[in-house]
Parts: structure tokens; C-alpha cells; sequence
């Protein structure tokens, strides 16, 4: 009975171990893309979230106002920036809801593209996630104009996408204002990806 109980305690500490030895992995990855409202103003940026709370933000933005080059030409100053910040242990449990509500069943019934509320005139958006769920599964979900959409057109979207872009404001102002500059993209591209050709998946 003693040798059972010494075996259970090394495979119960191994469990452990193997737990904690396990790689982080992608949850959620977002894009956004958007241009104007003046000519040659262009934003893009790529948002990462780790299952054990890293955070990590690329972004990329062309000023409007042009300046001459050498050559005479007119060119659009453009800056880049890389941040992370990861979650301290205390905050765990929101990273777990995070994560939670990603995995969610409504979340995975949400269709995968959303047009835009209304007729752009002279700025445009787009904003890409991609949750990557167990076995291998990504739910794609992409919406165009969404965070210049008014009080009354938000509210014709279904609850979870409401959540889902809040979540990542949230997310996003959190690695902006806490994260701390780093070299490292860490896969993240300032790239959107092409909208959905289906409305649902």
C-alpha cells in the first residue's frame, strides 16, 4: 500500500510538471486595417493573446500630411511599433474568462462576416479575429466598420460579437498603455486578411 501511494505521488507530480512544462499557445489573434478619413492615412496592427496571459501588439500607422523626399516626390511618413505584456499570476482568473468565453458556444455560432452599418464615405475599417479553438479548429469573424458604428447600429449586432470586439479593445488598451516596447513580432504581421467568401461557418 506504501509503494501505491509513493507511485501515485510521482505520477501526480509528473502530471504537474508536464502541465507546467507545456508551451503557451495562440488563442486569439486580431487585425485591424483602416484608411482616412485624409488622403494617405493608413493604420494597420496585429494583436496576439497567449493562453498564459501574454499579450503582444504590432502596429503600423502612415501619417496623412505627405513630405517631400530627396527626389521631389511626395511620401507619407510611417511609423512601427512592437509591445508585450503579460498578466500577473493574481490576474489568472481573467485570463481563464477571457479564454472561456472564446471557447463559448455562442461565440462559435456567431456568422464570420458582419458588412458595414452604413455606406462608408471617407474612412474605412476592417477588424479580423481568429480564435483558435481545441483540435486544430479557427473560427474566423470579421467585421467592417464596426468601432465608428453609432449606439443604434451596434445594437442590431448579436450579443458575443458586441463582447468580442469590447474584449478586444480592452485587451488592446491593456498591452498599449501597461506593455513594454520589444523587437519581437512574435508571428504577428500588420496584415488583414481578405473578407470570408462565406457569411457563415
Amino acid at each position: 500500500m506504501k509503494t501505491s501511494f509513493i507511485w501515485a505521488i510521482v505520477i501526480l507530480l509528473g502530471l504537474l510538471l508536464s502541465a507546467h512544462d507545456k508551451p503557451a499557445q495562440v488563442v486569439l489573434r486580431a487585425y485591424h486595417g483602416s484608411s482616412g478619413p485624409f488622403g494617405g492615412e493608413k493604420g494597420e496592427s496585429c494583436f496576439m493573446l497567449y493562453s498564459d496571459g501574454r499579450l503582444v501588439q504590432v502596429s503600423s500607422s502612415t501619417a496623412a500630411m505627405g513630405v517631400r523626399d530627396e527626389h521631389g516626390n511626395i511620401i507619407h511618413p510611417e511609423s512601427r511599433a512592437s509591445r508585450e505584456y503579460r498578466f500577473p499570476e493574481s490576474d489568472s482568473w481573467q485570463v481563464n474568462a477571457y479564454i472561456d468565453f472564446l471557447r463559448s458556444k455562442a461565440l462559435r455560432r456567431l456568422q464570420s462576416y458582419f458588412p458595414p452599418p452604413h455606406r462608408p464615405v471617407d474612412y474605412f475599417e476592417t477588424s479580423t479575429a481568429e480564435v483558435f479553438l481545441p483540435k486544430g479548429k479557427v473560427k474566423r469573424i470579421q467585421a467592417r466598420e464596426y468601432f465608428v458604428a453609432s449606439l443604434e447600429e451596434k445594437a442590431k449586432y448579436p450579443a458575443a460579437l458586441i463582447i468580442l470586439m469590447d474584449t478586444l479593445d480592452k485587451l488592446e488598451e491593456t498591452v498599449a498603455e501597461k506593455g513594454t516596447p520589444t523587437d519581437s513580432t512574435s508571428g504577428c504581421k500588420v496584415e488583414n486578411p481578405p473578407a470570408p467568401k462565406s457569411t457563415r461557418k
